[in-house]
């Protein structure tokens, strides 16, 4: 069984009569990279902040390596952040400022200047000790900025969407970073974002939060392939949803009819019952354009969208407008819009909710 080094016991936190977080209750495993996701509002960052505590909670216990500090201050939690901002000293070099945390706790100058020059190489800054803070590009500071968290070796290092204000390609860069450095130091990562593909890319679970709850905790992979509620299905990754009924059910499949469609398929689906109105998700990877004769159904292109590895298409079905996507090859005749296809929809991988309707 996994050490656990921060659990979260039945938290709730209340500003006057709207709850922002609501009864979560958080396991987190020592050394792994676990993300919180989840829209603005979700309740994520409020989580965060209870843990290290510039939040106490309404109800409920924080305790980190096996201590209660629910009512411990911020600077006597074995704890790191690395915020947004970044909050690194202006008026110190990069090396003071990798320096400052541990001088202030008592250690020598000297050792501290040797864990300064581990960090700064471990972050491939080596030899930008002696840099100021306005001579560094975005991505240096966020690098400074961890290793300043990361010398301290705290229990558990707290990101607040630390990536939000870079481009795309150092976004990108900086996250591939993130997970060598955290496996290379093994110290317990805990990172927000409301970003689904940075979520999916870099972690080892993903909590997946809405309105103050968490609806699944899960592998980047299960949380995708399997979704277990209707709005996760929705929140992480793109899908196509279609209203219907469930007519038949045999352990964890379930028979819909899809008038949308005018036809009956088989999907996963539990907890349904029939009768039951429901909606039936499927993936724009699971759905299939050609020319082909054939296919069960055809369909109108009404928009094409070109991102490089992939196609996106919409296309409209019956009265129902899908997602579909496909691998680019260059070889391959691109369907233009107004373009009749055949339409082949992978309902082995559809997925059942009850309808909340």
């Amino acid at each position: 069984m996994p050490e656990v080094v921060v659990h979260a016991k039945a938290v709730e936190k209340k500003y006057r009569d709207v709850a922002a977080v609501r009864g979560v209750d958080l396991e987190v495993f020592r050394g792994e990279f676990l993300t919180l996701l989840g829209p603005s509002g979700c309740g994520k960052t409020t989580l965060l902040r209870m843990i290290v505590g510039f939040e106490q909670p309404t109800t409920g216990r924080i305790v980190i390596d096996g201590r209660d500090v629910t009512e411990v201050p911020t600077y006597r939690r074995p704890i790191g952040m690395v915020l947004q901002n970044l909050a690194l000293f202006p008026h110190m070099n990069v090396q003071e400022n990798i320096t400052f945390g541990l001088l202030t706790r008592g250690e020598r100058k000297s050792a501290a200047l040797q864990k300064a020059t581990q960090m700064l190489s471990l972050v491939g800054l080596a030899g930008f000790g002696h840099r100021l803070i306005h001579e560094l590009s975005g991505g240096q500071k966020q690098r400074v900025a961890l290793a300043r968290s990361i010398v301290l070796e705290p229990s558990v290092l707290l990101l607040d969407e630390p990536l939000g204000a870079l481009d795309l390609k150092l976004r990108q860069q900086m996250q591939g970073e993130l997970k060598r450095i955290q496996r290379q130091v093994g110290i317990t990562f805990i990172f927000v974002t409301h970003d689904q593909e940075e979520a999916l890319t870099m972690s080892d679970r993903i909590v997946v939060m809405n309105a103050g709850r968490i609806e699944q905790i899960g592998a980047p992979q299960e949380i995708y392939d399997h979704p277990e509620t209707m709005f996760v299905a929705s929140f992480v990754g793109d899908t196509n949803v279609f209203a219907g009924r469930a007519i038949a059910t045999a352990g964890a499949r379930v028979s819909v009819e899809l008038p949308a469609l005018g036809q009956t398929v088989e999907v996963q689906g539990r907890g349904i019952t029939p009768g039951m109105a429901v909606n039936v998700m499927i993936r724009p990877e699971f759905v299939a354009l050609d020319d082909q004769p054939g296919a069960p159904c055809s369909g109108q292109v009404t928009d094409r969208t070109f991102v490089g590895a992939d196609i996106r298409y919409s296309v409209t079905v019956g009265n129902q407008n899908l997602e579909a996507r496909r691998p680019h090859r260059p070889e391959d005749r691109m369907l233009a819009p107004s373009a009749t296809s055949g339409v082949t929809i992978d309902w082995a991988n559809g997925i059942a909710f009850p309808s909340a309707a």
